[in-house]
């Protein structure tokens, strides 16, 4: 099925994108983060900067893991609905205060068994097509979304290649379409 729906997208597309989904598990991970409601994407934009700023000053190299931004959107909101923080190490009790009244809370990513994947560099005008390579690979195999989409930064955005140029994986929690 995974050939197949290779071979399908190559023909709708009229060219291979060099991105393939890879389908994994992710273990529960401890997770600070900040919970916040921005209007637009470039609200988003400086919220993730700020929390990846302030989070790598501020929370110890060994504790502090990826920057990962956890998408829960509302097709019918125009509201962005994002946890922006860091996977950590082990788990911790501590909170952090960033920006003036944001907080990141320690939490936990929930494990998830099935987990369509793809990398791609950084934040700029192409990366949407990412997400609907992803689209297409979930229809394609007869899966359907089953929670929030993660954005997990592979590189540090707060210096060299910076947010348009880092690795970033987007994970989408998927289970078999009834």
């Amino acid at each position: 099925r995974h050939i197949e729906s290779r071979i399908a997208q190559i023909d709708r597309d009229g060219r291979a994108d060099g991105i393939d989904v890879i389908v994994k598990s992710t273990p529960a991970t401890p997770f600070i983060a900040v919970n916040c409601t921005c209007e637009s994407m470039d609200e988003a934009v400086r919220m993730v900067r700020t929390v990846a700023e302030e989070g790598t000053r501020q929370i110890r190299p060994a504790l502090r893991d990826k920057l990962v931004v956890v998408a829960r959107n509302d097709v019918d909101s125009e509201k962005i609905d994002l946890d922006i923080g860091f996977s950590l190490t082990r788990p911790a009790n501590a909170s952090v205060r960033v920006a003036g009244d944001l907080v990141l809370r320690v939490g936990e990513l929930p494990a998830v068994e099935t987990m369509a994947t793809v990398v791609r560099p950084g934040t700029n005008a192409e990366s949407h097509t990412s997400f609907g390579t992803v689209g297409r690979w979930i229809e394609a195999n007869a899966y359907e979304i089953a929670g929030p989409c993660r954005e997990v930064f592979l590189e540090p955005i707060t210096g060299p290649p910076g947010f348009e140029g880092a690795m970033v994986e987007i994970q989408f929690p998927v289970r078999k379409a009834a």
